[in-house]
């Protein structure tokens, strides 16, 4: 894998749910982040895509010059109350060959960017290791979202700014 130059970012289709399911389910084993202890089947990864998809989101792989998908992306609601509803949350998993190679930042941006198209805000929890990836690839976004803590549309990437209060001790958009 020489970099996300020879990776190409495209929606999910069917046919990846057994590739998704063999990445995420490397990651329920090795990692931590998954919160899962077992990893779930292809069907209940096609299931859990069939909601997101059905809510509107962002669903995408990335493949690399073969044409294998080395990782994937989606957004979806980071909690169903009204306050977060400009909110979202992004899962993005790569295979683990391709670790440091640019694929993971490759996916992340351009969902970040069709989330920012949506006028939505991609949340970030403190102390992810992704925070400051994220914060690039959010300086790079040109559609500013309205800052939530005020009634003026106010430029408010949380943390980034920290232009409010609220948004002081908050997660990033």
């Amino acid at each position: 894998m020489s970099g996300q130059a020879t990776c190409k970012v495209r929606d999910s289709t069917d046919a990846d749910v057994d590739d998704v399911a063999r990445i995420y389910g490397h990651w329920v084993e090795e990692g931590l982040a998954s919160f899962e202890l077992v990893p779930p089947p292809a069907s209940e990864i096609a299931r859990r895509r069939g909601a997101i998809l059905a809510d509107g989101f962002p669903y995408i792989v990335a493949t690399d010059s073969a044409g294998r998908l080395v990782g994937y992306a989606y957004a979806s609601w980071y909690r169903m109350r009204s306050g977060y509803r400009f909110t979202c949350e992004d899962s993005d998993y790569v295979s683990p060959s391709t670790l440091g190679h640019g694929v993971g930042r490759l996916l992340l941006d351009t969902l970040i960017q069709r989330c920012t198209a949506m006028e939505l805000g991609v949340q970030r929890l403190p102390g992810d290791q992704r925070v400051q990836l994220s914060q690039k690839a959010l300086a790079r976004v040109s559609l500013p979202l309205p800052c939530h803590a005020s009634d003026t549309n106010v430029v408010c990437f949380t943390c980034l700014n920290r232009c409010c209060p609220l948004h002081a001790v908050s997660v990033n958009y």
